[in-house]
């Protein structure tokens, strides 16, 4: 089923890290006129739509870096009230629905670098997280608020100690 081309709407995302598949569905970031937000298709036409447009109008949230963790599917996004944050997809009878797993750094300022992947192990994700306590470090999360937490603060300041890197074969 051709649902669009990179050309003509729905505009889709290109680069890597900005679909996966999961429970039957294709989630992937395209721009239907609101920006590049979060869409799900099962393969047909009446089976694709916009899943949630979470940065309102047409800037687009940038829906990137999926990860699936512990049956969750995990990945970066931007919203005006929050900045780049982790979020989470459930599902439910109605379908997949999107939440903010939480703000790291209050207000609109990024609490998760945008150009280093999370990394899933066992049941949680390690990610590079920031905020204006520790600055940038390394964080971990199981999906929720409360299990959301600093994994390593290397230098005990608000500068942080971990200036973004990347995972190469996972290392």
């Amino acid at each position: 089923v051709l649902l669009g081309n990179y050309d003509s709407p729905p505009k889709f995302n290109t680069e890597i890290g900005t679909s996966i598949t999961h429970n039957g569905f294709l989630l992937f970031s395209a721009d239907t006129g609101t920006g590049y937000e979060l869409h799900s298709t099962d393969g047909t036409v009446a089976g694709t739509s916009i899943v949630q447009d979470i940065f309102s109008g047409t800037t687009g949230s940038n829906p990137s870096q999926f990860i699936i963790s512990g049956g969750d599917v995990i990945f970066t996004a931007t919203a005006a009230a929050s900045g780049t944050e982790l979020y989470k997809i459930t599902y439910n009878s109605g379908g997949p629905t999107v939440s903010i797993i939480t703000d790291l750094w209050n207000g609109n300022q990024n609490g998760v670098a945008g150009n280093i992947g999370p990394l899933a192990y066992g049941q949680g994700v390690l990610f590079i997280g920031e905020n204006s306590t520790t600055g940038a470090e390394i964080w971990t999360t199981d999906g929720t608020a409360q299990g959301t937490v600093c994994f390593l603060d290397l230098t005990n300041t608000s500068y942080g100690g971990m200036n973004p890197m990347f995972i190469i074969d996972g290392k």
